[in-house]
C-alpha cells in the first residue's frame, strides 16, 4: 500500500456530501481514522502513517472535553 492511496481517500472524505454537508468521518482522531481506514480496504496501514497523512491533509480530531475549572467564586462575589 502506498501512502498516495490512503491520502486520496483522506481528501476524498473531506469532500462534503451531495447535500453539501461534510462527512462525519471528517471529525475522526487518530484511533477512529486507523480503523476506519483499515475496515475500509488498507488493512496494513499504521497508526505512524496516520499520524503523518492525517497532518499533510489538514485533518484534525474534534476535541471535545471541558474547561478545567480551577477556582471556586464565593457565592456573595468578593475576593478574601
Amino acid at each position: 500500500m502506498t501512502d498516495a492511496l490512503a491520502l486520496n481517500a483522506l481528501y476524498d472524505l473531506q469532500q462534503p456530501d451531495n447535500k453539501g454537508r461534510p462527512k462525519p468521518e471528517v471529525l475522526y482522531g487518530r484511533r477512529k481514522m486507523l480503523h476506519w481506514l483499515r475496515h475500509n480496504g488498507y488493512p496494513d496501514v499504521s497508526k505512524h502513517t496516520v499520524d503523518r497523512l492525517m497532518r499533510v491533509a489538514g485533518m484534525n480530531g474534534l476535541v471535545r472535553g471541558r474547561r478545567t475549572t480551577t477556582t471556586i467564586r464565593a457565592k456573595d462575589g468578593h475576593r478574601a
